[in-house]
């Protein structure tokens, strides 16, 4: 009977603590179920108010522009999906990939006028678990790398070994096109523009886990662990700032220095990090995350379209 009593009361404990590790899963690396109008849903914050109105005219100038529907294969074969608004150039092509939890049209409602402007035909790409793309985890780049990679490749299929490539990102999608550096990626991606990235999964997990009042040291060893059970990747296997130490192309970085969610010193790491022997950094006074195409449009806009000349 002690037996018994024991290997029940050891069962539970097991099953209490992989429960405890799932809700620890879902809170970190799952994917929030979005409304229809998703694309719509900005944060409620003092940063976001003094824009607001702006960025819901460019979502909805974004959204009523017809686009091509493009589907590929991720290596883990999920199916990835993607907008082609098609600008008649064919020998440029930029693709974008949004933030954690973001929305491709609200993320690059105001940069996609910079390619729109310039003649520059973009793939607005829906990160795996996101969207219209399929997937159950958020991997803070880890995974997302690759589907860079998989989503440079279909660029070359469709129009053909000489087109040239720009990889642009905002946020995780940031940090995503920055980690994809340290892979093989074709000669034919020819920069990286990375807004606002962070500078490894660890350390924006660990800022925005003590950001929500929690004991970050002692929840990190859970977070890495659910991670490895339930989304595959260990989440210290990579990261930005050490991806860019292998960086072949040009890159440039900005950073709003009034970001409260990704530190503005994490952009500046990662440009000081950088073996690129052309990069470059955008610093944009009084920017919060994301907003820096917003604070400063006319510094934004120029300094994105002259790098993307020099590359191209």
């Amino acid at each position: 009977m002690p037996f018994i009593i024991a290997a029940l009361f050891l069962t539970l404990v097991v099953f209490l603590f992989m429960l405890f590790l799932r809700i620890v899963y879902s809170m970190v690396f799952s994917k929030k179920k979005t409304s229809p109008n998703s694309s719509r849903e900005l944060p409620n914050t003092k940063q976001y108010d003094t824009v607001k109105g702006r960025m819901l005219e460019l979502i909805d100038n974004l959204e009523a522009t017809p686009f091509e529907e493009i589907t590929v294969k991720s290596y883990d074969k999920l199916k990835l999906y993607g907008r082609f608004y098609d600008r008649g150039s064919k020998d440029l092509i930029e693709i974008a990939f949004h933030g954690y939890h973001g929305h491709a049209i609200r993320d690059f409602c105001g940069g996609s006028c910079i390619s729109r402007n310039g003649g520059i035909s973009t793939i607005l790409v829906d990160q795996r678990s996101h969207e219209n793309s399929e997937g159950s985890s958020v991997t803070f780049g880890l995974k997302e790398r690759y589907d860079v990679l998989t989503w440079v490749n279909c660029v070359i299929d469709r129009f053909g070994k000489d087109v040239k490539i720009i990889l642009t990102g905002i946020s995780m999608g940031a940090a995503t096109v920055l980690m994809a550096c340290e892979l093989d990626l074709p000669k034919n991606v020819v920069g990286v523009i990375a807004d606002c990235p962070y500078s490894s999964p660890k350390e924006i997990i660990m800022r925005v886990t003590k950001n929500r009042k929690l004991p970050a040291n002692f929840m990190y060893f859970f977070i890495k662990l659910s991670a490895r059970i339930y989304a595959g990747v260990n989440i210290e296997e990579s990261s930005a700032i050490e991806a860019v130490k292998h960086a072949k192309v040009p890159v440039l970085v900005i950073h709003g220095d009034d970001d409260r969610l990704v530190p503005y010193s994490m952009g500046k790491k990662i440009y000081d990090a950088c073996s690129s022997e052309h990069k470059q950094f955008l610093s944009v006074h009084g920017a919060g995350h994301g907003l820096s195409y917003f604070v400063n449009t006319d510094e934004y806009t120029k300094t994105v379209t002259d790098f993307i000349k020099k590359v191209s």
